[in-house]
Formats: structure tokens, C-alpha cells, sequence
């Protein structure tokens, strides 16, 4: 028995945040069967993409995530607009701002203009912390929670997976 062909939806833009790459965590398998059916002209890659922080502890590569890559490239050179932005975790990319690599256009902030003319700060928002800025140690208290929701999530999932139960973010 052979599986339906994938039907490719077009889509005028498509937002995508906080997807860690190069953790354990970054859900690279899901968000690359998004883009087989979905072309979108316009791709947002809003911070967080790529995952710095982390990867100076431990960096993690896997085929699903070089495969993402790939295709995001394959994108890019295909004529879809892509637009990186970096966050956070990706910051030191922002010294790139301003520049196009392989077809994706670095930038530090955006203004996108929706199909009915109204104008979005596409911005990953973190610049906006004043709190977390102010007081290093709640950062790191946050990224400490953080971190252990990620761990039970994939102990979670891994429990999901067993019981032949699809992937569920409990962060």
C-alpha cells in the first residue's frame, strides 16, 4: 500500500520561534514535515532558533536537525523571502545584522505588513526584559525551571512514545 502524495498548501508567511537547534529539545523532525507540505513566500525565523547558549555546554546535531537546515536553505535559494532574527540564545548572530547569507537576510527587528495592510514589529522580544536584565540571578532561576520542564518533557514523551501516543509539549 502506498501513502497519498502530500498535499503542498501555499501560504503568504509563516512565523517560526524558539526552536533551539542543537538541543535535545528543538523538534527539528516535526518543523521540517511543516515546510514538505507547506511553501510559504515569506519565512520568519524569529530568535531562539539556534540555540548558542547551549551548545557551548554540549552541542547537538542530529541528521533530523541538518536536515531542516537543508530544506530552509532549499527554501531560500527557491525564492522564499527568509528572514532571520536573533533572540537570546542566538544573540551573538547579531552582529550579522544587516547582512545575507545563503539567501537569508539577517536583520535585528521587521515590520511586516499583513494582507490586509496592518503593520507587526516582528521582534523575538527579549531586548524588552528590563527585569531579566536587572537582576542576572532571575535569569538564571527561569532558566533553571526552564530546563527542568524540558527534561520532563522529554521523559513525557518518551512515556507518549512507548504508549504509541504522538509528541505533546507540556512546556
Amino acid at each position: 500500500m502506498t501513502t497519498p502524495p502530500i498535499a503542498l498548501t501555499d501560504s503568504r508567511t509563516l512565523f517560526i520561534s524558539d526552536l533551539h537547534m542543537g538541543t535535545p529539545d528543538c523538534q527539528a523532525a516535526l518543523l521540517d514535515s511543516l515546510l514538505r507540505r507547506v511553501r510559504p513566500r515569506r519565512l520568519y525565523l524569529v530568535g531562539d532558533i539556534i540555540d548558542l547558549i547551549a551548545m557551548r555546554k554540549r552541542a547537538v546535531l542530529p541528521t533530523a536537525q541538518q536536515r531542516l537546515v537543508a530544506r530552509v536553505l532549499r527554501l531560500a535559494r527557491g525564492g522564499c523571502e527568509v528572514i532571520y532574527i536573533p533572540g537570546n540564545h542566538d544573540a551573538t548572530l547579531r552582529q550579522l545584522c544587516g547582512l545575507k547569507l545563503y539567501n537569508v537576510r539577517i536583520e535585528r527587528r521587521m515590520i511586516h505588513v499583513t494582507a490586509d495592510n496592518r503593520r507587526l514589529l516582528v521582534s523575538h522580544g527579549d531586548e524588552f526584559d528590563t527585569h531579566v536584565r536587572m537582576a542576572p540571578w532571575l535569569m538564571a532561576l527561569g532558566d533553571g525551571m526552564h530546563q527542568f520542564v524540558l527534561s520532563l518533557n522529554r521523559w513525557c514523551n518518551h512515556g507518549r512514545r512507548l504508549l504509541g501516543m504522538p509528541y505533546w509539549s507540556l512546556p
